[in-house]
């Protein structure tokens, strides 16, 4: 275990090192605050070794002074000793609240995508054992079978690579494959069936961000009749799905010569749908809740994210209060010890949230049009826009403010070819569907492959003056400020000028531009869009309601409906 106090050190140790390197310059604090783009006050503090500043400002000061990789080492080692505290903390949180069940989705090397499959385990308590069981073929015609003759999860020729067992290709190397080891898994659980609703708890993968969550999935066969239709016991169901306190799946099962899929709900919305129907109900399950690589992409992040909200929200709750004293600022780094005791999810949220808020206390300064720089570059930091809730009502927020009658806003990302050769299937179609939502609300996206433009914080520009905010991938919670210091605008300016000139995804209409997107993260831009368009239709509250006050589904049924829509 990472000793506190340790930590602690190694930052007052890197402060003095600053401090020193600043001296034999002959400089005073305000010299390396002006000429790193910082604040007199943030120097003393990162000197004093009461603040650790992020890696843009450490960058900055190894130039300043010629500290030849001193500092920078010094900050990269502060770092790895931080993640490894927040890993074991978060461990120990997880066990602590969570029993024998937090020991199971924690970090059991057999879930690892690198690893077997994965592991169903069958009974009542999820500590029971059960069979290991690899995964079907995924991205292969549905109806057939593959690996031991499990059905496909619907996913077209084209949107994934094999999967017997394990995952093929870099993304297996980057430990991505996020949804496809839940659904495959699922569909071995439900070969299995007895027609008396198996229960199953079926572990979900972690990501960068997200912990291993676990899922509930009690099977049953169904038939379709124009509709899929599972052959429920009603004793007791009902009750049971109504008062879980996991989150559950009522799975239907169909195995047919014409057609075999495997087709869930929620088990809220599932009580709801048997609530005065007799015994040995039959329940309907809508097609278009068939799980596969959109549906699993859903679930999985809902599920991360709800569990580990409702975990904090008394915690986050606090942390937000002690948050709004920073409000007032317009220039704030505050480190990991205000969310000390959240989880990482929670962390992002507070972080977020407050960058969201501050973004808007300061719009009203800006003098021209403003361009926004985000730094999600993957599906799984873009989940963010499709569900926390306080994201869509800021995309709407802004989008009125600045909406003119011959320009529209432009949000610009950077997704380097790495980024999307590390990333699954539906992690891909997680960061399509989240530009599609910001396109949905008038703003124009630009998109990057370049990878050194990944270094740039979080920003908005708007002629005269920039605000800064950055919370993704930030040494701390946040990293906030407003400045019109010239050549720090004339550098952000020069690279987002170059971002638009050289978007990979550049053209004059949203659809063109999400097709092109499609097309560069390697996706069936046709599959996706008629998938989408029945998906917002129905929305997918159906598969993956949330639990949490602070998750909402408004993002992404609206970006469905609108890929839907597209030509």
């Amino acid at each position: 275990m990472i000793d506190p106090e340790q930590i602690q050190e190694v930052r007052r140790a890197l402060g003095r090192r600053l401090a020193h390197r600043r001296r034999e310059h002959g400089l005073i604090q305000e010299d390396v605050a002006r000429q790193v783009h910082s604040t007199r006050s943030t120097v003393a503090n990162v000197e004093n070794g009461r603040q650790m500043a992020d890696r843009i400002f450490w960058l900055r000061c190894e130039t300043l002074l010629n500290a030849g990789g001193e500092l920078i080492t010094g900050y990269d080692r502060y770092q790895r000793l931080e993640l490894q505290r927040r890993a074991e903390r978060d461990e120990a949180a997880r066990r602590a609240r969570w029993g024998e069940l937090g020991r199971l989705t924690a970090g059991s090397p057999d879930l690892a995508l690198g690893g077997p499959a994965g592991s169903a385990t069958s009974g009542a308590g999820p500590a029971a054992a059960g069979p290991t069981v690899a995964g079907p073929a995924v991205g292969t015609p549905a109806g057939s079978g593959a690996g031991s003759g499990g059905p496909v999860l619907g996913a077209p020729p084209g949107l994934g690579g094999a999967v017997s067992g394990l995952p093929a290709g870099p993304a297996a190397e980057a430990g991505a494959g996020l949804v496809m080891a839940v659904t495959s898994l699922l569909a071995e659980v439900a070969q299995r069936s007895t027609g008396e609703g198996e229960t199953l708890t079926v572990p979900a993968p972690r990501g960068q961000y997200l912990p291993r969550t676990s899922l509930d999935v009690e099977v049953y066969p169904a038939v379709e009749e124009g509709r899929n239709l599972a052959t429920i016991p009603r004793p007791g169901a009902h009750r049971r799905w109504r008062r879980s306190l996991q989150r559950r799946l009522v799975v239907g099962h169909v195995d047919a010569p014409a057609h075999s899929g495997i087709f869930a709900l929620d088990s809220r919305q599932a009580c709801r749908r048997l609530v005065g129907v007799g015994e040995d109900s039959r329940l309907l399950i809508p097609r278009v809740y068939e799980l596969d690589a959109i549906t699993g992409a859903v679930l999985w992040a809902v599920a991360n994210l709800d569990q580990s909200l409702l975990l904090d929200d008394a915690r986050l709750d606090t942390s937000r209060i002690a948050a709004a004293q920073y409000a007032r600022l317009t220039r704030s780094a505050v480190s990991g010890e205000l969310a000390a005791e959240l989880d990482t999810v929670s962390r992002l949220w507070l972080g977020s949230a407050f960058c969201a808020d501050h973004i808007r206390r300061h719009c009203a300064s800006l003098t021209e049009l403003p361009v926004f720089w985000s730094r999600e570059q993957r599906g799984e930091e873009a989940s963010t826009w499709l569900f926390f809730g306080h994201k869509l009502r800021y995309l709407r927020t802004t989008a009125d403010r600045f909406a003119t009658a011959g320009q529209r806003m432009t949000r610009m990302f950077c997704v380097p070819p790495a980024a999307v050769r590390a990333s699954s299937v539906s992690e891909r179609i997680l960061l399509l569907l989240a530009v599609a939502l910001i396109e949905s609300l008038g703003t124009q996206t630009a998109i990057t492959d370049e990878p050194e433009y990944g270094t740039l914080p979080g920003v908005v520009l708007g002629g005269r003056r920039a605000i800064v905010a950055n919370w993704l991938r930030a040494d701390g919670v946040w990293h906030v400020d407003v400045t019109d210091h010239r050549p720090t605008l004339t550098d952000y300016r020069n690279a987002l000028g170059d971002v638009r000139a050289h978007s990979v995804i550049a053209a004059d209409k949203p659809g063109d531009r999400l097709r092109n997107l499609a097309e560069y993260l390697a996706l069936d831009w046709r599959w996706l869009r008629a998938r989408c368009a029945a998906l917002g239709e129905y929305g997918l509250a159906g598969i993956a309601e949330p639990r949490s006050r602070l998750i909402s589904l408004d993002g992404v049924d609206l970006a469905c409906r609108f890929v839907g829509t597209q030509r």
